[in-house]
């Protein structure tokens, strides 16, 4: 009688429905913080602040620069979800990443041979570099760790503003958006330190240098 009890409820347990539940507010807020403060976001605003600030003729030249390093890889990124070689646009898996990181790379190089082929201004170039760097430290850390792109991306870009709008508000931004992807569990806290200090030295040392 015990066993039979036990089997019934076994049998209770198997199903073929997939429950689906709504997510909390807190994840609700988490993913919209994540997308606002996507990658994407942050270097197409970068891109334009300092085209503004430069030369406004330099608009063209900064889409094709844009289309390099971003709109290319982001459609490879959009083959391999549609091949299902990837679980998502954001690349969740870490194993995932490093060939994208690498196209990425490719972009990123890519794009700063443009720049100097068309003798983009000094803070163009300038900012070419940093991407090329951060971008080659990422896709080797990708390897064999995940590191926070967002954190990266949007610590480097709340550098930057300040820098050319002289106002430091947009690193209010820097910890929400550490705070989502930990949230979505996306990354550990540690991968999103690693991510701020990687956006912030690299894009400070490369103007610092620049400058001199």
């Amino acid at each position: 009688m015990v066993n039979m009890t036990v089997q019934e409820v076994d049998n209770s347990l198997i199903t073929n429905e997939i429950v689906f539940t709504k997510p909390g507010w807190e994840t609700r807020l988490a993913r919209l913080i994540s997308h606002v403060g996507s990658p994407p976001v942050w270097i197409v605003s970068m891109m334009l602040l300092a085209a503004s600030v430069v030369n406004a003729v330099m608009w063209g030249d900064t889409a094709v620069y844009l289309t390099l390093i971003l709109l290319i890889p982001l459609a490879y990124v959009a083959y391999l979800v549609q091949q299902g070689k990837a679980t998502d646009f954001d690349v969740s898996v870490r194993r995932q990443r490093v060939i994208p990181m690498f196209v990425s790379l490719a972009g990123s190089v890519a794009g700063l041979l443009y720049f100097a082929v068309v003798s983009a201004p000094r803070l163009l170039i300038m900012l070419a570099v940093a991407n090329l760097i951060s971008t080659f430290v990422i896709a080797v850390v990708t390897v064999f760790w995940k590191i926070s792109v967002h954190s990266a991306t949007s610590a480097a870009g709340a550098v930057l503003f300040w820098g050319l709008l002289g106002t430091p508000v947009f690193f209010l931004a820097v910890p929400l958006i550490m705070w989502s992807r930990v949230k979505l569990g996306r990354h550990t806290l540690t991968q999103t330190l690693a991510g701020v200090l990687l956006g912030i030295s690299v894009l400070g040392l490369t103007f610092l240098f620049g400058n001199l």
